[in-house]
């Protein structure tokens, strides 16, 4: 007995409608089953989804036979169930498993504190006209639950945006005020390790780009706060960023000030709107209680706020701030002993300190161009960056290996890694888009003779730029001396531009 269909998908319904969906069975043994039970694999009392399953029906070998699954969202979001399939002859087993998954939106764009207003007022009145309750004891007690589990959530949510707030305020402040951090490739991966090691999930909640809110029964609170941070802690920020020289340290300490001012509104926005989903969560299972008919149903919450006890943030913790500070110390670098030109050289020596005790103890490393590498080419508003370093990354990896099988040592494996990677004969990387054409074109400067045009209407007409990367080895590190860039904008040839990390020609 299998599913002709291993995932049924609803179409989005508002919050309180419902809709009705069919699936077929199919006994695909060589003798006749009866279908003794339908029945939830996961464990969840909000209870989107039922089935009006046929019972004890017999299917002929061969045969099937239809069921119809019911969904009625009590939330926004997105609801996920499996379902398992028993027979006469026991469990089908996960062959027979099937997942269904609805999407709910609000009703008439109705905002969800107003729809929260409007089910507690329905809550207040099931429960005013309840003239005897014989569950009314464990109506209370799972009412509590469900509220406690509420405050927890909300609580934890502040604590994780002050943890966040705090982490990024201190790496703000080593930066010296060139504080642009683009994300290496593996770098949010990495940062989702260090967040998650305690920033533990409750429910899903919504995510910054306005994408629906996950199932209640799956997982949410904290989980938010966590997306948001990976989200916005790499991103640019506003302005154009200048290196801050001795005659700029009054605007870098403004621009810092400016910067750590948004970022803290957008943490409190992210925890708002967190808290906004907890509610929502809340009250549509307080209607789900003031609904139940048995002292089972009324004990699923109690169980299920029970389990959703994620640890609370160390406030001390500081090793996000250490991985930004480390990302940022990467990516910035001129040489293994010197920061690049953008960035204030004292800061990225008092980081350097601070990171030998900490989560890097040398900067005496082959990857360190792949790090250059991603700073440069986000700095010019590429599209396509993360893969190309990728590619570069593959090839170094390969000549690595390479070179260690023939018995070379780590220093002279990387001399060849410069050697290699950096002849002008090698395939250079190769941009046809970008992100921000008017930051491309600032970056790349007025040596581009064609490329105004382009910037202020499509590079989408014959825009190629290529990038060889001249490589320098000193012992283990493999760094870059210069990017040369060749550059055809509409078809046309510009001057090659020549970008020194360290400063001088360009």
């Amino acid at each position: 007995m299998f599913p002709a269909e291993r995932e049924l998908m609803f179409p989005t319904t508002v919050v309180g409608g419902a809709v009705t969906r069919t699936i077929a069975l199919v006994n695909n043994d060589d003798r006749p089953l009866v279908v003794d039970a339908i029945s939830p694999a996961r464990s969840d009392p909000f209870d989107d989804f039922t089935v009006a399953q046929p019972r004890s029906v017999k299917v002929e070998a061969g045969q099937q036979t239809a069921i119809e699954i019911r969904f009625a969202p009590s939330r926004l979001g997105t609801a996920r169930q499996t379902f398992k399939i028993e027979t006469s002859n026991g469990p089908v087993g996960p062959e027979g498993d099937f997942d269904v998954v609805g999407g709910a939106t609000e009703w008439r764009n109705e905002p969800t504190h107003e729809r929260v207003q409007r089910q507690d007022q329905l809550v207040s009145a099931l429960e005013s006209r309840r003239a005897a309750d014989a569950l009314h004891a464990e109506r209370v007690l799972a009412r509590r639950s469900v509220e406690s589990w509420a405050k927890s959530a909300t609580e934890l949510n502040q604590l994780a945006a002050d943890w966040s707030r705090d982490n990024w305020l201190e790496f703000l402040s080593y930066t010296g005020g060139a504080y642009t951090l683009y994300p290496s490739h593996g770098a949010l991966k990495l940062v989702k390790t260090v967040v998650g090691d305690w920033l533990d999930v409750t429910l899903e909640v919504e995510a910054p780009e306005g994408k629906l809110l996950s199932g209640v029964g799956a997982k949410l609170g904290a989980k938010h706060i966590q997306d948001a941070m990976l989200d916005f802690l790499f991103d640019k920020l506003s302005g154009d960023e200048r290196p801050p020289a001795d005659a700029q340290a009054a605007t870098a300490a403004d621009s810092i000030g400016k910067a750590a001012l948004g970022k803290s509104r957008e943490v409190d926005a992210y925890r708002d709107r967190a808290n906004i989903a907890i509610d929502d969560a809340r009250s549509a299972a307080e209607i789900k209680i003031q609904s139940a008919h048995t002292a089972a149903e009324l004990e699923a919450w109690r169980v299920w706020t029970a389990r959703q006890n994620p640890p609370k943030p160390k406030m001390a913790d500081r090793s996000l701030r250490d991985q930004l500070l480390k990302e940022w110390l990467l990516q910035r670098a001129a040489t293994p002993d010197a920061a690049n030109r953008e960035t204030n050289p004292l800061a990225w020596e008092t980081v350097k300190k601070r990171m030998k005790d900490g989560r890097i103890t040398t900067l005496d490393r082959q990857d360190l161009f792949l790090y250059q590498c991603q700073y440069e080419w986000q700095r010019l508003g590429l599209a396509g960056v993360d893969d190309a370093v990728a590619r570069l990354d593959a090839r170094r990896q390969r000549i690595n290996d390479d070179a260690r099988s023939w018995g070379n040592d780590e220093k002279a494996a990387s001399r060849m890694v410069a050697a290699f990677l950096g002849a002008q004969d090698q395939t250079p990387s190769t941009f046809q888009k970008t992100r921000n054409a008017e930051q491309t074109f600032r970056a790349l400067g007025e040596g581009i003779s064609g490329y105004v045009v382009a910037a202020t209407e499509s590079l989408d007409n014959g825009f190629i730029l290529s990038c060889n990367v001249a490589l320098e080895a000193s012992g283990e590190a493999v760094f870059v001396k210069h990017f040369r860039y060749s550059i055809v904008v509409a078809g046309v040839q510009q001057p090659d531009i020549v970008h020194y990390p360290r400063g001088g020609r360009s």
